[in-house]
């Protein structure tokens, strides 16, 4: 049954953009590695959860307890965090499309069986 790059590839950017990585290759029935990128989303999750929730707390809190929150450096250290895991979520979202991208694109040319190919 021959998929649809561009369904494949709006499932993997909607979804993507939500935080949810693997839905284009489980429309691929690329199931292996559709699982293991929704669990590496989980892990993007649980990792910024925290310095996301910080930072928030930080925005909230009246001024005199947010220069002396400033002056500690926490705050800065939380931003770092979360611009790096920020950068390598992005990496990750722009790989994901092309990945659904190229397994669409071989599945249209080959005859596909789940995860392997034959012929």
């Amino acid at each position: 049954m021959a998929k649809s790059i561009r369904i494949a590839t709006l499932l993997a950017v909607i979804f993507g953009l939500i935080g949810i990585f693997g839905i284009g290759h489980i429309y691929l029935r690329r199931f292996r590695m559709g699982v293991v990128l929704i669990g590496i989303s989980v892990l993007f999750y649980f990792i910024t959860l925290n310095p996301i929730n910080q930072i928030w707390k930080l925005i909230e809190l009246p001024e005199d307890q947010l220069q002396a929150a400033k002056g500690d450096g926490t705050a800065q250290g939380r931003l770092i965090v979360l611009l790096f895991w920020g950068i390598i979520y992005i990496v990750f979202f722009i790989w994901q499309i092309r990945d659904v991208r190229r397994i669409a694109r071989q599945i249209r040319s080959s005859t596909y069986y789940g995860d392997t190919f034959s012929g």
